[in-house]
């Protein structure tokens, strides 16, 4: 993304159209919040995204959703890069009836 389409990211879409962009709420940088740390995974530099579940939704659901989501973006990702990620075991081993 290039920092021009991150300015572009709408934020709100009034009721009858009007649409408010990252760009018209003041200042703005596509940038790493904080540049002294890195990750591996396998060895091999990464990136980490963090998903939160809201509270009072249901992790199982939320997992779900993430998972039809990458899928759809996986489709746009350039040739050689993929996604591992680890989510929700606990949910699915401390409950039999979540299995």
């Amino acid at each position: 993304m290039e920092a021009e389409q991150f300015a572009d990211i709408v934020i709100k879409k009034g009721a009858d159209g009007q649409v408010t962009k990252l760009k018209g709420r003041g200042p703005h940088e596509l940038g790493a919040k904080d540049y002294n740390s890195g990750l591996l995974l396998d060895g091999e530099p990464s990136v980490g995204l963090a998903i939160f579940q809201l509270p009072g939704s249901n992790a199982l659901d939320t997992k779900k959703a993430v998972v039809a989501a990458m899928l759809k973006l996986k489709a746009h990702f350039p040739d050689g890069l993929d996604y591992k990620w680890f989510t929700t075991p606990w949910c699915l081993c401390s409950n039999p009836l979540m299995r």
